[in-house]
């Protein structure tokens, strides 16, 4: 950049212009602006392309199927049984429900029995009906057909079992005394209910 100023020579009756060049000079930086305000939004965007589908996952387990019961059982819980036709003594009984793959009733609890005693009155009025508990191997000490001792909840019909002239080692439900339990000779033929667990198909 150049500029043209004047000056004044030695000679005083003459003047004349010189141009005098000069250099530029670069200024301090100014303040920067503030920021501008925020534009308008835009248009939504188109729709992207769908994703590709994912792969199957692996299939779960298998659940098991509910437990069933034999043809001509009835169910309760997790076990089944199955109310005789016929009358045999405690013995054959006992032989019967083991060749069907089972052992007697055992009704073990009050829910059970009143289970099954409602189930008595198929048979006619008054009759008595075995279930698998007996004292034969000790007198007065009454044991289930699985082995296990009579502990804990009990329906004996007042004033049993008493063991009558020595010959009552088998449990029955006295059709004459509402189904409570009562201890009968053993030889007696008797209606009988056979016990087998539900099983899954």
């Amino acid at each position: 950049m150049s500029e043209e100023v004047p000056h004044q020579s030695d000679n005083n009756d003459k003047h004349f212009y010189s141009v005098i060049y000069k250099g530029c000079l670069q200024g301090s930086p100014g303040i920067p602006g503030r920021d501008g305000l925020p534009g308008a939004a835009g248009s939504p965007g188109r729709d992207g392309q769908p994703g590709r589908d994912g792969r199957d996952g692996q299939p779960g387990p298998v659940c098991p199927g509910s437990p069933v019961c034999p043809s001509g059982y009835v169910k309760f819980q997790d076990r089944c049984f199955k109310f005789s036709t016929d009358k045999k003594t405690y013995a054959d009984a006992r032989s019967a429900c083991q060749a069907a793959g089972g052992h007697l009733a055992m009704p073990k609890d009050q829910a059970t029995n009143n289970f099954l005693v409602n189930q008595l009155t198929r048979y006619p009025s008054g009759s008595n009906v075995y279930f698998g508990l007996t004292d034969l191997a000790q007198e007065g000490t009454f044991v289930w057909e699985d082995g296990t001792p009579l502990t804990g909840w009990k329906n004996w019909s007042p004033g049993q079992p008493d063991d009558y002239r020595s010959v009552e080692d088998c449990a029955h439900w006295w059709g004459s005394y509402g189904y409570k339990w009562n201890d009968r000779s053993c030889s007696d033929s008797d209606y009988y209910v056979c016990e087998v667990s539900a099983a899954v198909p």
